[in-house]
């Protein structure tokens, strides 16, 4: 990484954090400092994160480390860079994939890993081949689609 891009994160994510601050001084309505398990669920929209309660409540469990069963602004930064930087994951999980399906179905066979191994000068042999497509195609179809390829990736 360069000065200038160096320079660039740094000031996304100074301005991801001012924006973080914003919001949550918005959503604590009552300017107790805390927020509780409904206005979290607007703060995550507002941020693209479309979750359900469980999720919701499973985060709140997570990230409430003084069980209180709200976020103040501390808990709240950590959640919300840990949720960013999953998506940044699954952004390049799913690019990844997009440059691997080389005839652009949704899928990827053994045929398409294959010939990617080889062109990389990667040694894969069909018995790790095999087992990456067992462990991977949970529908075990021969082919393995975007979802399978995402599950997969966090997995490892």
């Amino acid at each position: 990484m360069n000065n200038e891009d160096e320079e660039t994160n740094i000031k996304d994510t100074s301005k991801y954090l001012e924006d973080l601050k914003e919001t949550f001084r918005i959503i604590d309505k009552d300017n107790n400092g805390y927020i509780n398990l409904k206005e979290l669920g607007v703060a995550m929209r507002v941020f693209g994160f479309e979750l359900n309660d469980i999720e919701l409540q499973e985060l709140m469990k997570e990230y409430d480390k003084d069980d209180n069963n709200c976020l103040d602004l501390s808990e709240f930064i950590d959640l919300m860079i840990k949720k960013k930087e999953e998506q940044k994951e699954e952004q390049d999980y799913l690019e990844t994939f997009q440059l691997l399906d080389i005839n652009e179905d949704g899928y990827l066979t053994k045929d398409q890993m294959k010939l990617l191994f080889k062109n990389i000068s990667l040694d894969m042999d069909e018995d790790m081949l095999d087992e990456f497509f067992q462990y991977a195609d949970k529908d075990t179809d021969g082919k393995i689609n975007v979802y399978e390829f995402m599950s997969f990736m966090k997995e490892k």
